[in-house]
């Protein structure tokens, strides 16, 4: 198995992103470049808005284009022309509202760009796109025949007809940019799969996560809950009182009263609160509950519920195994470490064949939409 190292910080209360921070070699943290560079490569909110784990341009630069080119992979016979970087561009300022030329110039202003490094975060980009084409190609990655077809199906009958076309109207994408779109994100998705396939995180790595979330889950409260129909009073309070007595498992009532079928079967479990959203009602008759305390009868906009704290936990003193942690925290860790171990891989993997490519950035030209006067330094 292959390990690759994540750089935690462990300061209960200043962990970046739940304590786990992986450092990559063309990160940029400035929230409003981070911004700008999320909107221009997945080109369109839309697109990404619809499902897909990550988003990439509609189509790709090849071969000779009908425009100069902006830059040129020479290694590998691409071209990236300069009427696809001022697409990009004109896209985000669409969807940002900052179609006007006063309103673009004073945002770039406060974002501390100037359209010369807009230009070059679109030719990054755009060449990041083309880096996983290269990539996609050399591994062999293909899809299954009609894999593109099927997933944009799902998503017409997800959205319907109608808000299927209204997302490519708001996007201004056709259907055909769209589903290029697709199969760029799908094919982008198999290849990280394939290189990621024996990727592990370490396991002080996990323990490191383990003991950020042993501090900082400190208190969270596991609770159930018996749901009775609004109306129903006489039972719910009857229920009530044969729990407080203790002619009553609180177990047994749900699986004999509750009208939650997704819960009766189970004791009446709701899970950790702090992995779930519950109503208002419920929440505020839960923090008031000690482990093994019954709450008096919630009134929700759906049901009357009864709630009862299972547990409440508290962290381990010197925490050495992630598996002295509950099991939902557990699989949290192992999912969470993972992901980052692998995201890590594929990028340390795609910087690896960006950096074999021999790029040649062309001078910006004068006169394009978005250089507008006074924008620049």
């Amino acid at each position: 198995m292959k390990h690759f190292k994540i750089e935690s910080n462990c300061q209960k209360g200043t962990a970046d992103d739940a304590g786990m921070t992986a450092r990559r070699a063309s990160g940029q943290h400035a929230t409003t470049r981070l911004a700008l560079r999320l909107a221009i490569a997945c080109a369109l909110a839309g697109s990404c808005a619809v499902g897909l784990f990550a988003c990439t341009s509609g189509g790709s630069s090849s071969g000779a284009l009908a425009s100069s080119a902006a830059a040129t992979l020479t290694a590998n016979d691409v071209a990236i022309s300069e009427d696809e970087v001022t697409q990009r561009v004109e896209q985000f300022r669409a969807e940002t509202a900052l179609d006007n030329d006063a309103d673009w110039a004073s945002w770039m202003e406060t974002a501390g760009e100037t359209p010369e490094s807009i230009r070059a975060q679109v030719i990054d980009s755009l060449v990041g796109d083309a880096t996983v084409r290269v990539a996609v190609e050399s591994e062999g990655i293909q899809l299954e025949d009609g894999e593109v077809d099927a997933y944009v199906e799902s998503q017409k009958e997800s959205l319907g007809d109608e808000g299927f076309a209204s997302m490519l109207e708001t996007s201004g994408l056709t259907e055909e940019d769209y589903r290029r779109t697709v199969e760029d994100n799908l094919l982008d998705q198999r290849l990280m799969e394939q290189v990621t396939a024996d990727v592990e995180a370490t396991e002080e790595d996990s323990l490191q996560y383990a003991r950020i979330l042993n501090m900082r889950y400190d208190g969270v409260k596991r609770s159930a809950q018996i749901a009775f129909e609004k109306t129903d009073v006489e039972t719910a309070q009857s229920v009530l009182e044969q729990l407080r007595d203790g002619s009553l498992d609180f177990a047994q009532a749900a699986a004999q009263y509750s009208i939650d079928s997704a819960t009766s079967d189970t004791g009446g479990d709701m899970g950790w609160d702090i992995f779930n959203v519950y109503p208002d009602a419920y929440h505020d008759a839960l923090a008031q509950l000690g482990e093994g305390d019954i709450s008096d009868l919630v009134y929700t906009d759906d049901a009357i519920l009864i709630v009862m704290c299972t547990e409440v936990f508290h962290s381990v003193d010197d925490l050495e195994a992630v598996s002295q942690l509950p099991e939902e925290f557990e699989k949290q860790v192992n999912d969470y470490v993972g992901m980052f171990a692998r995201d890590l891989a594929y990028s340390e993997f795609l910087e690896g064949v960006r950096s074999s490519l021999s790029v040649e950035v062309a001078d910006m030209p004068e006169g394009l939409s978005y250089d507008v006067a006074g924008s620049a330094d």
